[in-house]
């Protein structure tokens, strides 16, 4: 008999055992009694003469239809005769012809196929007219597994319960064996406890179980083939032996299914379901309805950043709806709101296929390779910087190794990916074609049609973001240093600038936190650049007092002088309250303070730094914040071209100067200067006391003002917070005054 299936023959030996047949036995009325204290049962026809069974008994005792046999052994022998196939013995037996029951409070010993089976237990109770058998006490079995060709024999099963009820099978039907209490099932390759356990056994006679039920505080373990240990916990197991032919090749599958508080423990981790469906011939293991998975971190205090997505996490978890997993590769799927939570990152997607950790001396504790799939999203904390990561797409593929004291942990986005990063002093996000994110590194780079926004400025007051377009970028989330290639386009409220490759620095705390400030830009190839120095100047407001009171009582439908009255701030505000032109002095109302007149110019100046904060703030147009606006053919021409960074500002300047005709006038300050050059460095230094904001050119220079154009043989140097410019090597002044020659500056120095 070979090994096939779980419990198989344990199974078989319990139900099949002939000793069920002394009910026949007894109830023959053509018993030949052939010696004193033996009974003997032949064969039909045509083997009448060969023996069946044979009765023997030490004494017996009947009165009043009830028999007592004393030193009971049954035998039962094949059709061919030769040795006994089964011995059944017990020390007393009552045979009860009127209910047609043998029972006995004694013990039953069952031996079958030469030792191969063995069966034992305390007081038993046949019932003859189905031949039901009951072991009420104390049922332990035994059997030893017939080995396969030239193979060793294995070691036996056995089976402990308190109780243990046998049901023969039928013509139509096949057998049960129901075990009752305290069960254990004890397996060279799976052990198993519970309160109630149902086998179904075959019609034929295959030796084979394929089907059973165990029910309440199941508890199962065994060895995988890579030689894990597993448990198995549960509220019912349900055991299917399935034989399946595909292809004329014959496929038997031993089928598993655990419900009802189920859980599987494994070496280095453990999941739970409401389901499990465990193929043990394929060693793969399915889960269905609020999956986990649990795995404890190998080195919780090695794999902790000083800021990590998780402090409190110790393990990683996997939950989804479905999942599937290979017992001997550790291969695993999920399906289904799929999210991960580990010290390190958490993800969600919809699908997630990763070779799950193994355990053990040398072993990393992190799975080396994962692909997710559809709504992918990722957040971690960059080991360098501490800075908080958050990553999007819809196919991720992460892989980790680490060798020789080097760990590379690599993450590559596609489907529209995105990476958001944020910080106590900076936030921004990009997007690509693909996106690739090395963890350990503190690196992001990507390639196609890649597009970055910088936040300028963090909380209140808004500002304008700084945009970037190129076709590759690469960013290092620990230096602040970032490389663009590739039709570069930079969108920045202090300047646009176009070229072919532009390398950027940001500013550091005096801790050494990166920062959202743009503290170098360095441009190459065919480099573009232009501003504005500041949107308007006090010399822009040419009619105070109409502006004024525009601002302080908006008519009903002047929705513009509304809007920027809202946007002021509350100095200006106050000053607005108060104020009145030097022309006009009213009577003060009663309880009204004192009237602020004759302060034109502190108005002024608080009026300009509020309308350059607002036209710096981003994106003015809403069609309901400038109803009733006539707006010129340059703000509608430059509106439909959806500007970005200084053209955006210059947009809004132009909306205001629409708005509040007659009160706002167009002044050079708010003008563009364009410069252009083979390389242009802008330096930003920020001290206590102080900024200088410098812009260098090189390489054919040129810097054209409103009312000049300026070049240079070697470099330009021009300082926007001063308005200075330097040369080196003979400089060119172009008035755009017509009519006026071209002349150097004189001695090629300096001019302001």
């Amino acid at each position: 008999m070979r090994r096939n299936s779980l419990l198989t023959a344990a199974f078989w030996v319990l139900a099949g055992i002939c000793f069920l047949k002394t009910a026949d036995l007894l109830a023959d009325t053509t018993i030949r009694n052939e010696g004193g204290e033996y009974l003997y049962f032949y064969y039909e026809a045509p083997n009448e003469q060969q023996v069946k069974y044979k009765f023997t008994y030490s004494s017996a005792e009947t009165k009043e239809g009830v028999s007592l046999f004393k030193g009971v052994k049954i035998e039962q022998f094949a059709v061919t005769g030769g040795k006994p196939e089964m011995v059944a013995e017990t020390p007393e037996c009552v045979h009860d012809r009127k209910r047609s029951v043998i029972s006995s409070a004694a013990p039953l010993q069952i031996h079958a196929q030469d030792g191969k089976y063995f069966v034992e237990g305390v007081g038993f109770f046949l019932q003859i007219t189905n031949s039901s058998l009951v072991i009420s006490n104390e049922v332990h079995s035994i059997f030893h597994t017939q080995p396969e060709t030239n193979l060793p024999a294995a070691e036996a099963t056995e089976i402990f319960s308190h109780r243990a009820e046998y049901l023969p099978k039928g013509e139509t039907t096949n057998g049960l064996v129901i075990y009752q209490g305290g069960v254990r099932v004890l397996d060279p390759k799976i052990n198993l406890t519970c309160e109630y356990l149902v086998a179904e056994l075959p019609k034929d006679q295959t030796n084979r179980v394929n089907h059973i039920v165990a029910l309440t505080n199941d508890v199962i373990h065994f060895v995988g083939t890579n030689g894990e240990q597993i448990q198995a916990l549960g509220q019912q197991a349900v055991y299917d032996r399935v034989v399946e032919s595909t292809a004329g090749t014959v496929v038997t599958n031993d089928i598993l299914k655990l419900t009802g508080d189920s859980r599987i423990n494994l070496t280095n981790g453990w999941m739970t379901a409401d389901g499990f469906v465990m193929n043990r011939a394929t060693g793969k293991l399915h889960g269905s309805g609020h999956f986990h998975f649990h795995h404890p971190v190998e080195n919780p205090a090695a794999n902790r950043s000083a800021e990590q997505s998780n402090p409190a996490t110790t393990e990683t978890i996997i939950s989804s709806d479905e999942f599937e997993f290979d017992l001997n590769t550790r291969f695993a799927q999920f399906w289904g709101r799929v999210h991960v939570e580990d010290p390190r990152m958490q993800m969600s997607s919809e699908s997630l296929a990763a070779n799950l950790p193994q355990s053990g001396t040398g072993q990393t504790g992190h799975p080396d390779h994962i692909l997710a799939e559809t709504n992918v999203a990722i957040d971690f904390r960059d080991e360098k910087s501490g800075q908080k990561v958050h990553a999007t797409g819809q196919k991720a593929v992460y892989d980790y190794r680490a060798a020789n004291a080097v760990t590379n942990e690599v993450l590559e986005l596609t489907g529209n990916p995105a990476v958001e990063t944020a910080g106590t002093n900076r936030a921004g996000w990009m997007t690509a074609d693909v996106i690739t994110v090395d963890r350990a590194q503190g690196r992001i780079w990507g390639v196609g049609n890649h597009h970055s926004v910088i936040k300028k400025q963090l909380g209140e007051p808004a500002t304008m973001d700084t945009e970037i377009f190129s076709d590759r970028f690469d960013f290092s989330l620990a230096s602040g240093l970032s490389v663009y290639e590739g039709g570069v386009r930079a969108y920045d409220p202090e300047m646009n600038l176009t070229a072919k490759k532009l390398t950027l620095t940001l500013a550091k705390t005096a801790t050494g936190a990166l920062t959202n400030h743009l503290e170098r830009a360095d441009a190459v190839g065919d480099v573009i650049i232009d501003f504005i120095q500041k949107p308007f100047a006090t010399g822009d407001l040419t009619n105070l007092a109409a502006f004024a009171a525009r601002l302080k009582q908006p008519a009903t439908n002047d929705f513009a002088a509304s809007f920027v009255a809202s946007q002021l701030s509350a100095p200006t505000r106050q000053l607005l309250a108060s104020y009145w032109p030097t022309s006009i002095v009213p009577t003060p109302q009663p309880g009204e303070g004192a009237r602020m007149i004759g302060q034109d110019a502190q108005l002024k100046q608080a009026l300009v730094l509020d309308l350059n904060r607002l036209a710096e703030s981003g994106a003015l147009y809403e069609s309901g914040k400038f109803t009733n606006v006539f707006l010129s053919v340059e703000t509608m021409t430059l509106l439909r071209q959806q500007p970005l960074g200084s053209d955006l500002i210059q947009l809004n300047r132009l909306l205001l100067l629409d708005a509040f005709r007659g009160q706002l006038a167009r002044g050079r300050t708010g003008e563009k200067i364009l410069a252009t050059g083979d390389r242009a460095i802008y330096s930003d230094t920020v001290t206590a006391t102080a900024t200088n904001v410098v812009l260098e050119l090189s390489g054919h220079p040129k810097l054209e003002k409103p009312t000049e154009v300026i070049t240079a043989d070697d470099t330009i140097i021009y300082n926007r917070t001063t308005g200075i410019t330097h040369f080196v090597g003979q400089p060119h002044l172009h008035a755009k005054i017509e009519g006026l020659a071209t002349m150097p500056a004189p001695g090629g120095k300096t001019k302001k």
